[in-house]
């Protein structure tokens, strides 16, 4: 699709800023002043002339330039031209048509709030703010827009019948003439009715998305349209927003605090680490292990060193003291009962995994309480690296913190091939760790034995 998407009123919150600084200019002036809170205009909300007007204008435009986007504006945008989505902003921001250095200004004030906030576009395009809604048809009739996204009356109005409509809720807009349009609340919301739109003109043959398909959807797919399929999602992933930055600065955290605290717990510990060579991986990796206390992590960290790994964890377990270091050293955390947040918290793992990063995953997603050999692994491991391309390294390590009887042993690497079924893939990786965890124990035993036989 080719989406229109307006700034003022979608993008910021125009409204709220409005009546914010309203109040605090014109009650201070007039505290009886009676607020219309359906205006649009500062002369319609607080009954005023124009040039008081220009007065709160002149003192609160460039704070309201500099008002950040709305929470989640930029990677909705991000998510819909990652999908295959066209967006294009038009917008009737005040001054931004004017010839000189003010109208220069003025779009060099939203082109670069724009960018700050990493809001991304095909193209921005500037129309009157007094006759917007003409010149917002013309310009949506000449960039082929199929849905425009607006908050003004007469724009909606104007747009009727052109194209599919998307109205950001507002005080102001709820007396549009025509019914021809959608409301919603939130960016959210906004993205849900695109992506129903979406279906709608891929029917129609006039663009073509992406479409991430669950296990179930993939039953009865061929070999080789599995290996296509799995082939298309990773060039999908790699299009979706991604905070490079933000992850680069988790890392470098984590090197420090892995290199400090894998050397501490190595002094305190003593833990035996075998087959070390299978704990380094260049370049992505999905580690796994089985679970037996709260504080597994950190055996495992000592045998792996400094390299950055991003631990999916329990929401919960950020309220901890030491979840403070899993904020800042970019743990993925997950509400397990949430079937929402575990969609996303996989998203986001694939996203890390995708760009070249490592994550550490307990699979059976729970402490071992019932103290048997190892808990079920779930699917979700596997799942990933199916998705990934990413191997796939297993750990056993075992619950005995004593100076050196603690044991940490990691396998091969394995793969889970686009044409593996995800259950039997999962258990021949739950088998793997059961027999590191039986190499562990053997070594203890017979350690112990020899120590008997010395006294």
């Amino acid at each position: 699709m080719r989406i229109g998407l307006d700034v003022d009123g979608v993008l910021t919150d125009l409204e709220g800023y409005q009546l914010k600084y309203g109040k605090k200019y014109f009650l201070k002036r007039n505290p009886n002043l009676k607020i219309n809170a359906a205006g649009y205009d500062i002369c319609d909300i607080f009954h005023c002339a124009k040039k008081e007007r220009e007065k709160f204008w002149t003192k609160y435009i460039w704070g309201y330039c500099m008002e950040k986007t709305v929470a989640g504006a930029a990677e909705m945008v991000a998510r819909l031209r990652a999908e295959g989505h066209e967006v294009y902003i038009i917008t009737g921001r005040a001054h931004t048509t004017e010839a000189g250095p003010i109208g220069n200004l003025f779009r060099k004030m939203l082109i670069n709030r724009l960018k700050k906030d990493g809001v991304q576009y095909e193209s921005i395009h500037f129309v009157s703010e007094s006759g917007s809604a003409e010149d917002k048809v013309k310009i949506c009739e000449e960039l082929g827009i199929d849905v425009m996204i607006d908050d003004k009356k007469e724009n909606i109005e104007a747009l009727d019948g052109k194209l599919d409509i998307i109205c950001k809720d507002a005080s102001y807009n709820q007396d549009i003439s025509t019914q021809n349009y959608t409301r919603v609340f939130s960016i959210d919301e906004i993205y849900d009715e695109l992506e129903k739109l979406s279906s709608k003109y891929t029917r129609e043959g006039r663009h073509q998305v992406f479409q991430v398909l669950t296990h179930e959807e993939r039953k009865g797919f061929s070999d080789e349209e599995l290996r296509k399929y799995f082939s298309e999602l990773r060039k999908f992933q790699v299009t979706l927003p991604y905070d490079s930055k933000k992850m680069k600065k988790q890392e470098r955290r984590y090197r420090v605090v892995a290199k400090i605290g894998g050397a501490i717990f190595k002094i305190v510990y003593n833990p035996n680490i075998f087959n070390p060579e299978n704990f380094q991986c260049e370049g992505s990796a999905i580690y796994v292990a089985n679970h037996n206390n709260y504080y597994d992590q950190f055996p495992i960290i000592a045998a792996i060193g400094d390299k950055p790994i991003h631990f999916l964890t329990a929401t919960k377990m950020l309220k901890l003291k030491r979840g403070f270091f899993y904020k800042l050293t970019g743990a993925v955390s997950v509400d397990r009962e949430d079937k929402n947040d575990r969609k996303r918290a996989t998203e986001d793992i694939e996203k890390i995994i995708i760009h070249g990063g490592t994550v550490f995953i307990f699979p059976a997603g729970r402490t071992n309480r019932e103290k048997v050999k190892i808990l079920p692994f779930q699917p979700g491991a596997a799942a990933i690296a199916q998705a990934t391309g990413a191997p796939i390294i297993p750990i056993a390590v075992n619950d005995n913190y004593k100076r050196g009887q603690l044991c940490v042993r990691a396998g091969q690497k394995m793969y889970v091939s686009p044409t593996d079924d995800i259950i039997e893939k999962t258990q021949a990786i739950q088998d793997t760790v059961e027999r590191l965890i039986d190499e562990n124990d053997a070594f203890l035993k017979e350690k112990s034995l020899r120590k008997r036989k010395k006294a």
